[in-house]
């Protein structure tokens, strides 16, 4: 009696595991397409030149309240331009992260299928731990 619990227990869990490794396989077989904007990178070497176009790619990180001359002021601070070196030395590139937010993704896609794949932009936060990642209205913020 023993022995056919024992099998079993073993049966059972060999189809437990073969299940999620066939559903693991159907989710990596999801074709997502994304790329990832690296606005922490574009606005480190912001310059009154390239402003315009800064704010035309990337209209919903800079309101319209704020007058240029503050983006202009923060490229020179301080804290910022260590955060930006910082940041440059933990994700020289972003390969590693790019695909587990692809893997994340794809379950995403399986489990629910009418949501798009969100525009991915990466930031610095000036050190803000409370909204690491915010997800809204088709667009992914990564706070580096």
């Amino acid at each position: 009696m023993r022995y056919i619990v024992m099998i079993l227990i073993v049966v059972s869990l060999c189809i437990g595991c073969t299940t999620s490794s066939a559903v693991e396989k159907e989710i990596s077989e999801i074709p997502v397409e994304f790329t990832v904007e690296r606005f922490d990178q574009e606005f480190s070497k912001l310059t009154s030149q390239n402003l315009p176009q800064l704010k035309e790619t990337y209209p919903f990180l800079f309101p319209k309240q704020y007058a240029d001359t503050l983006w202009l002021q923060k490229t020179q601070d301080t804290i910022q331009k260590e955060l930006n070196v910082e940041v440059a030395k933990v994700f020289p590139d972003f390969d590693a992260e790019k695909a587990q937010i692809h893997h994340v993704l794809q379950h995403v896609r399986y489990y629910f299928p009418e949501i798009k794949v969100p525009r991915v932009v990466t930031i610095t936060s000036d050190v803000d731990y409370q909204n690491k990642v915010v997800l809204a209205d088709g667009l992914l913020l990564i706070a580096l």
